[in-house]
């Protein structure tokens, strides 16, 4: 074999190891990344981006969105239940189906195939073409959240209660069994809802509540009373790790975003975000335990792993109220704007460069 021979076959298999060590970092850092999720390593604008807008008359002006079991993505509009069919959201009103027409506050689609409608006024269940009420005639109290617990139990905080009736309640049987003042949740009303990774059931309201049966703990207990908190804990999110973080109805000292780590809460300041002046009333950890801060006044911010990204209307967001956020089982994740309409982010296809041209291609 001549000099120049070897020195090109060199050179080829020098090439080769280097395609074989890019191929294998890059499944590496697919293999780190749950299936069907969106890639956190990304910014939020390399995501697929689809707007429903309702300037547009794309989409009715919108309240929850869920996903049942069956794969529909249900939506509760300010003129009814609708449901996406793949490309459009379509009204679903079956003949003889007394379903609700306005008025929805919060959807869940259970594990067993339900759908969950919580409303100003009610709660009902929709399965199997039936529905069922879960809340008295004479009960006008508003459902705020629903949640399904891990050993799928259904819970629900309230608003506008009659006396003596508690704010956190689980379904049993047929009706709701709800806690109250006398097993020591001194609050008034209910709002945001979560499970952290022991089982302990975390909801907002003039303070942050933590439920366990038989035990109630309150904490941000200098919220009641604050002259800028207005309504307390809005909202209320929970990551594996045991980390915790609330929305507060106001910015400023003790207020914005909080934080709970290591045993104690504090303002959740980091590079590009300093939570006390953030006003948000949605908090979501998606599957990769990304945090997304929905604002009042300035998009969503997307946390991972201490690095921030921020995206707005100037970005194509619907709006810059940020209302509601949905993880569907694709791993595609749904952002309701008020107002302003619905965008779905969804993952693309990694990119890699063509051995040719160096251009970048999808696969």
């Amino acid at each position: 074999m001549t000099a120049s021979a070897i020195r090109q076959f060199s050179i080829m298999a020098s090439l080769a190891r280097s395609s074989l060590n890019l191929w294998v970092c890059l499944v590496i850092v697919v293999l780190c990344i749950p299936a069907n999720a969106l890639d956190p390593n990304r910014h939020i604008s390399q995501y697929g981006h689809t707007v429903w807008r309702v300037q547009d008359g794309a989409i009715d002006p919108a309240g929850e969105i869920t996903q049942t079991a069956d794969g529909y993505l249900w939506l509760g509009t300010w003129n009814g239940l609708l449901r996406f069919d793949g490309v459009k959201f379509v009204p679903y009103a079956p003949p003889g189906l007394n379903l609700p027409t306005r008025g929805f506050t919060f959807l869940l689609g259970a594990r067993d195939g339900s759908l969950w409608i919580g409303m100003r006024s009610g709660l009902s269940r929709l399965k199997d073409g039936r529905l069922q009420v879960y809340t008295r005639p004479e009960d006008h109290s508003g459902i705020s959240t629903i949640l399904q617990d891990h050993e799928g139990t259904i819970w629900v905080t309230r608003y506008s209660l009659a006396p003596g009736e508690g704010p956190l309640c689980r379904v049993e049987g047929n009706g709701l069994h709800c806690y109250g003042e006398a097993d020591g949740i001194p609050v008034r009303y209910g709002l945001g809802l979560t499970e952290d990774k022991s089982g302990n059931i975390w909801f907002g309201s003039t303070v942050l509540c933590r439920w366990r049966q038989g035990s109630a703990t309150t904490y941000l207990n200098e919220l009641r009373g604050h002259p800028n908190a207005r309504d307390g804990v809005i909202d209320v999110a929970a990551g594996s790790s045991g980390e915790m973080w609330a929305a507060t109805d106001g910015v400023g000292q003790d207020l914005g975003i909080r934080h709970f780590s290591g045993g104690k809460w504090s303002a959740y300041v980091i590079p590009g975000l300093d939570g006390t002046n953030v006003l948000s009333h949605a908090l979501f950890v998606d599957r990769t335990q990304s945090l997304w801060i929905g604002t009042e006044q300035n998009g969503l911010y997307r946390v991972h792993d201490g690095i921030v990204d921020h995206y707005g209307t100037a970005d194509g967001l619907s709006g810059d109220s940020v209302s509601d956020f949905f993880e569907d089982h694709e791993g595609n994740l749904w952002v309701g704007t008020n107002g302003g309409g619905l965008n779905r982010f969804r993952p693309k296809r990694l990119r890699s460069l063509t051995s040719r041209t160096g251009s970048p291609t999808m696969w």
